[in-house]
């Protein structure tokens, strides 16, 4: 069944999977017709280069433990697609997962998602739909104009920032810590790695 959901997402995607559209402007439209309110919803949001993941486990588990309602949203998958969207650690199941991405197909129209876009899109749909309390989101390339950060963080996660992507956020280390900065807002709360961009 999670076959099923792959083949989805393929056919249902103009671009290849490896296509990325560096741009929040698609995102934010369709989640905009999506009326999705998570004004009484805790959002973080973790980005840097390494540890995104772990991270983001281990403040969910924390969280969860502590008796949230807890919404996971990471990537990659590395067996099932599933695994990239959790409440409470559970996984969502096939039927709702399917359900959710038609609906997602449904509001968008004629506005292109990529692979990423429709997935962060489902998540939100979910953790809306479970009424989580908190929710964690891992940056999937980037920060700034990554589709997670069409979410405005309550508090901000960033692991250590090294040399990556650059084709995309920037030939320099200083552009590449600007784009993974960007999920920070103003006079909200932000963790960082101990890392040289921190003196600048």
């Amino acid at each position: 069944m999670s076959f099923e959901i792959q083949d989805w997402l393929e056919k249902k995607i103009h671009h290849k999977e490896k296509f990325i559209n560096y741009s929040l402007e698609n995102v934010n439209a369709v989640f905009l017709k999506l009326q999705l309110d998570f004004t009484n919803t805790k959002i973080i949001i973790v980005g840097g280069t390494n540890g995104k993941g772990t991270v983001s486990n281990l403040i969910n588990s924390i969280y969860c433990r502590s008796g949230y309602k807890t919404g996971l949203f990471t990537s990659p998958h590395m067996l099932r697609i599933n695994e990239r969207i959790k409440v409470n650690e559970v996984e969502i199941n096939n039927k709702n997962l399917l359900s959710i991405l038609n609906l997602v197909y449904k509001i968008k129209g004629d506005i292109e998602l990529t692979y990423f876009e429709f997935l962060t899109l489902a998540s939100l749909i979910y953790f809306k739909k479970k009424e989580c309390e908190v929710i964690i989101m891992e940056v999937g390339l980037g920060g700034r104009l990554d589709a997670v950060n069409i979410l405005d963080a309550d508090c901000s996660v960033i692991t250590n920032i090294g040399d990556d992507h650059k084709e995309f956020l920037g030939k320099t280390e200083s552009k590449i810590a600007y784009e993974k900065f960007g999920i920070v807002r103003p006079k909200q709360k932000v963790i960082l790695d101990q890392n040289k961009y921190l003196k600048g």
